[in-house]
């Protein structure tokens, strides 16, 4: 009887045991979901913040790039009242086209006398048939053309991917484009009105001069993204 009591006991006192048990992992659970919800609301505020400041940064930049565009349309316009006003530089500019025509046309009379030299040289110090002249002097020629034409393949190739590989630098690639479209027209009008001195220290046409001008800012703009890519 005494032995039933005593089991009795205790079984009662493991049974409060594991209830007591029980009830601390059921706090402890209840505990940890309850902290579970708030980082949970607290991630999502603090996501939802992230948003609103993405939608209003992109918000910004889509006024700012109006804005800018806008100037530039205007900047343009303005460029183009004062290339008129100016006609005397805009037709020497205009004289631009004819003169690279020219340089085309010279440098092929440069080639047709170097050639008609060469066949000569070979005439003179090898005395053959004058067919064979011809013959060597063409094959030569066709050899150089070939070696620069791939010369030149090879140069345009690489500056593509140097090109592609700047582009892929930018952040944003719009804006880039618009302010360097800006940086021409800020060349232009420098060309416009300072077209005597500048010419009296670089003897070009203003076309080439605002070229150069314009390649040099544009290049002094996209610097940062020039340099990363040769870093790499």
């Amino acid at each position: 009887m005494q032995e039933a009591l005593a089991k009795s006991d205790n079984d009662k006192r493991e049974s409060e045991k594991a209830l007591r048990k029980a009830y601390t992992e059921t706090e402890r659970a209840k505990k940890a979901q309850e902290q579970a919800k708030t980082d949970s609301q607290e991630r999502y505020k603090a996501q939802q913040q992230v948003r609103d400041i993405e939608r209003t940064t992109e918000r910004s930049k889509s006024t700012y790039k109006s804005l800018f565009i806008g100037t530039s349309i205007f900047t343009l316009v303005v460029a183009f009242f004062v290339a008129f006003s100016k006609h005397e530089v805009l037709m020497d500019m205009l004289k631009w086209f004819p003169l690279r025509f020219n340089n085309i046309k010279s440098f092929i009379s440069w080639i047709a006398t170097k050639y008609m030299a060469a066949i000569q040289f070979i005439q003179t110090k090898w005395e053959l048939k004058s067919i064979w002249n011809y013959v060597i002097v063409t094959l030569i020629f066709i050899g150089i053309g070939v070696g620069l034409f791939f010369i030149v393949k090879y140069l345009i190739k690489t500056t593509k991917r140097f090109v592609k590989n700047v582009h892929e630098e930018y952040t944003d690639k719009l804006f880039k484009r618009i302010v360097s479209g800006n940086i021409a027209l800020a060349m232009l009008f420098v060309c416009l009105f300072f077209s005597e001195p500048i010419k009296g220290m670089m003897p070009f046409n203003t076309l080439s001069i605002w070229l150069i001008f314009s390649f040099i800012g544009i290049g002094l703009w996209h610097s940062t993204e020039i340099v990363s890519v040769f870093k790499k």
